[in-house]
């Protein structure tokens, strides 16, 4: 039997109907709150490693992708302004019933920005910088009938219009998919800013090309027009590419001193590489694409004949006729495989005629005869180091210059970007740096610098110095920064315009004290 204490403890077990399931009762409202929260909470998280657009922007590319461009802008329009433009704007408007001006407060309105439609801030970017330089309106006016000229001209127009009210513009596809030129810039996906830049430079020197061509016809006349012969007209040089300019390249033997050739390269832009240092200068960059780089182990076709030469002349050395032996002696030769004399004649001759035709054909400067019995390939080659030197024979007007972030990791054999900080002057002197040539200096020693172009204040003559206002002095206009990694980031441009340099990313513009003269290393 249990013990009296045991049944005083004893609890029966209730029933099971007492027991109670607690059921929360949460409003769905609430559920849908947390989820959307935690959703845009993840976008935001993940908006900057994966480059990923605005929830703003995301929304109204999904209205215009359903609805039209049309809508898109207009929801862009109504919830892009921020709160500081509303009170401006409500400011602005009671002024305007009261009948007086509103106060400035950054001196005098701003430029127009531009509506990101599906990460092309790299395209936003390139065009505010191009809206910057002066000389391009000239340019694009110039071309006659080209409609991507013609609808850039009126973008950069817009941008530049200052206005008290935020303006925001739309890239038209005239642009950003021009001809063909550019197509290939795939919706949505990260691109490169210098990569658009060359191929809306490629569009517009089409069109150029286009007026060229309509004006040559136009121009034939008279007798030779009834004939049907063109007559040669010289270039419009208001259809110059103002960002036209030429490049001096050189390629040369350190052995044999061959300069294999000095010849001229257009350019639109230079991809300049920047050291691997935490912080460097724009000029240290054009120092480096300028300077004289060694390339070893490279076949040399002089140094080949060079070489071929002297193995003929070593080989017909040793066919030469001995030294008569004295009388008292007797030499008799065993070895039938020596060949006779008539037989050592006749290769003597042989040699003879291909070191003559060797000779000739480097007097000639011919570094590939057809010499016969003479074989300039396969393991005759002889290799050399040679150098290569790159320098800017005529600076254009519109000088852009691009530096190369991009950096391989030997040990990886990953390419990723090169962060170092590169800080630019606001003025540039291409004749003081000494990258490039004068026309009485050029060198055709490939241990030498083409052209020791380094100028001096004693020296600098007229016409020496082939660049831009004929002095190679830049003013800086814009810079386009990029943020971010190698395979994903945003672009900014910082440009300047009526006195006043902008911090713009897309449809945003800041007006900046003072440019900062370093790039951003992000």
């Amino acid at each position: 039997m249990p013990s009296p204490s045991f049944r005083n403890n004893y609890r029966s077990p209730p029933p099971e109907h007492a027991y109670t399931q607690y059921e929360p009762n949460i409003p769905l409202t609430t559920v849908l709150t947390v989820v959307v929260g935690g959703v845009l909470l993840l976008y935001f998280l993940l908006a900057d490693l994966l480059a990923l657009p605005s929830p703003l922007d995301a929304v109204a590319l999904m209205a215009g992708r359903l609805f039209g461009p049309a809508a898109r802008e207009r929801l862009q329009n109504a919830f892009a302004t921020t709160p500081r433009q509303v009170v401006s704007q409500v400011r602005n408007r009671a002024a305007s019933i009261v009948g007086c001006a509103p106060p400035r407060g950054d001196g005098g309105g701003a430029v127009g920005g531009l509506w990101n439609v599906g990460n092309t801030c790299y395209q936003n970017a390139v065009l505010q910088a191009l809206a910057s330089l002066e000389g391009l309106r000239a340019w694009l006016n110039a071309i006659e009938g080209g409609i991507t000229a013609e609808t850039l001209a009126n973008l950069v127009e817009d941008l530049n219009t200052v206005s008290e009210r935020p303006k925001v513009e739309t890239a038209s596809s005239l642009i950003t998919q021009a001809g063909g030129g550019t197509r290939g810039w795939m919706f949505n996906e990260q691109q490169d800013a210098q990569e658009f830049l060359q191929g809306l430079m490629g569009v517009l020197e089409k069109e150029v090309g286009a007026v060229e061509e309509r004006r040559k016809h136009e121009r034939v006349v008279g007798l030779e027009g009834v004939l049907g012969r063109e007559q040669a007209v010289a270039r419009d040089t208001s259809l110059r590419s103002p960002f036209e300019g030429l490049l001096a390249q050189r390629v040369g033997c350190l052995e044999c001193g061959y300069v294999e050739s000095l010849s001229l390269q257009p350019f639109t832009t230079l991809s300049l590489p920047i050291p691997n240092a935490w912080v460097t200068t724009l000029e240290d960059c054009l120092h480096g694409f300028t300077e004289i780089e060694q390339i070893p182990e490279v076949d040399c076709d002089k140094c080949t004949l060079l070489s071929i030469r002297d193995r003929l002349t070593e080989l017909r050395a040793s066919l030469s006729p001995a030294p008569a032996s004295p009388p008292s002696l007797t030499v008799t030769n065993d070895n039938k495989d020596a060949p006779s004399s008539s037989a050592s004649q006749r290769m003597a001759q042989t040699i003879a005629a291909r070191l003559e035709a060797i000779e000739e054909a480097l007097d000639d400067d011919n570094f590939s005869p057809r010499i016969p019995g003479v074989k300039l390939d396969g393991s005759l080659k002889v290799s050399s180091t040679k150098t290569k030197q790159v320098m800017i024979a005529r600076a254009p007007r519109l000088l852009v210059l691009h530096t190369n972030r991009s950096k391989f990791d030997p040990l990886t054999g990953t390419v990723g970007k090169n962060y170092a900080a590169v800080r630019f002057p606001s003025i540039l002197d291409l004749g003081e740096l000494g990258v490039v040539t004068r026309h009485e200096q050029l060198s055709t020693n490939p241990g030498r610098a083409i052209s020791d172009a380094k100028g001096r204040a004693d020296e600098k003559e007229e016409g020496d110095v082939m660049a831009a206002g004929g002095e190679g002095v830049y003013e800086l206009q814009a810079v386009v920064a990029h943020y971010g990694g190698h395979h994903n980031g945003h672009y900014v441009a910082y440009r300047s315009w009526v006195g006043r340099w902008w911090r713009i990313s897309d449809h945003e513009v800041m007006l900046v004290a003072l440019l900062p003269l370093t790039a951003p290393a992000d």
